[in-house]
């Protein structure tokens, strides 16, 4: 069995690279309506325990959250950016592995972290990449393994480069539910052409914008 740990960046601060294409009320419920889907997804997979949110300022009114999820305050952890908040909590935790994973993956399904479960057999760290290779949407480490964690900037090249220091094997997992994140304004022409795939927040998200997911509305200006 394994624990989830997710953290959510203050609201204010959330996407803020689609704020030239969205308002800041659309672009704020469609974070909390990711995030909302997300939890649904780890919290009906049955490879994972429990669910851990780390919530920065914003979201203790934003999330309804019951069931197997247990909320972290970011302001009460002491720490400092992303990877510090993840590992504070990783430390407080009694369980034999973690996966560590991104708020803004609309299209993730339980059978996606059962798959990262089922590659980790053997005490294998397993990594999921986003589309382009580049960045980390989620990890999946055990306790014992000296596998830091490195979100960030070009941060799934940083964790291979981590686990190879280590000596340690970093398997990866591709599916469609980890590849795809919603960061850039380009991105949100997925959430329309993957409609049906999409977790039930984000969809009823995208029924009351469709307009802002139009091809002419996602494109940056130049």
């Amino acid at each position: 069995m394994l624990d989830a740990v997710v953290a959510l960046k203050s609201l204010n601060e959330a996407k803020q690279r689609l704020a030239t294409v969205l308002g800041e009320q659309a672009r704020r419920a469609l974070v909390e309506a990711m995030a909302l889907d997300v939890m649904s997804s780890l919290s009906s997979c049955t490879v994972i325990d429990e669910v851990h949110v780390i919530c920065g300022a914003g979201w203790s009114d934003a999330l309804h959250l019951s069931g197997g999820i247990t909320l972290w305050d970011e302001a009460d952890l002491g720490t400092a950016g992303l990877n510090a908040a993840l590992e504070a909590v990783a430390t407080r935790l009694d369980t034999p592995a973690l996966v560590f994973i991104h708020a803004d993956l609309p299209l993730l399904q339980a059978a996606d972290i059962a798959q990262m479960e089922q590659v980790a057999a053997g005490e294998y760290a397993v990594i999921a990449s986003d589309a382009a290779g580049v960045g980390t949407n989620a990890l999946l480490r055990w306790q014992h393994q000296a596998l830091p964690l490195c979100f960030g900037e070009d941060s799934y090249a940083r964790h291979a480069q981590a686990a190879s220091a280590a000596g340690m094997s970093l398997k990866p997992v591709a599916r469609a539910g980890l590849l795809r994140d919603i960061d850039e304004p380009g991105d949100l022409g997925y959430l329309h052409k993957d409609a049906g795939d999409l977790g039930y927040h984000t969809q009823q998200w995208c029924k009351l914008h469709a307009a802002e997911l139009s091809p002419t509305a996602t494109q940056s200006p130049p």
